[in-house]
């Protein structure tokens, strides 16, 4: 389920932007011809609630590497993205198995630290973990 809300806020973020900036999921090396935002999961937490069904809470940390040398041009970009892109991620598109599912995103935080826009969103989502047991009252035995 990862990898599906990580692809979901890529296609929101190239929803938004485009091919004006580059998308990945891994770590870039200095040097990076264009600017870049890299999706990271951070953190995932699964409840269990009833038998089978789960909640699954997503902490993704989207960075953003603006590609500008000028300081200028860095802060002017860092802003516009920083302007437009949490109103994009407050709502991704999940695909599974065909079905598309929405999913709210949370703020946790935002920070710019050495020219790099950071932030923390949190997707919420309830999944259904099918038992591959077929348990029926003929196979259950009573205990005394």
């Amino acid at each position: 389920m990862i990898e599906k809300v990580k692809q979901g806020i890529i296609d929101k973020l190239y929803e938004l932007y485009g091919d004006k900036y580059d998308y990945v999921d891994h770590d870039i090396e200095q040097g990076f011809d264009n600017s870049t935002f890299v999706i990271k999961c951070e953190k995932l937490d699964k409840t269990k609630y009833l038998d089978i069904r789960y909640n699954n809470n997503h902490l993704m940390s989207i960075s953003f590497f603006p590609k500008k040398q000028d300081y200028k041009d860095i802060e002017s970009e860092l802003s516009e993205v920083r302007e437009s892109i949490w109103q994009a991620l407050e709502y991704i598109d999940i695909t599974d198995n065909e079905m598309t599912i929405p999913a709210r995103g949370i703020l946790e935080g935002e920070a710019v630290s050495d020219n790099v826009l950071v932030m923390a969103v949190s997707y919420d989502m309830a999944t259904i973990i099918k038992s591959t047991e077929d348990i029926s009252m003929d196979n259950l035995e009573v205990r005394q």
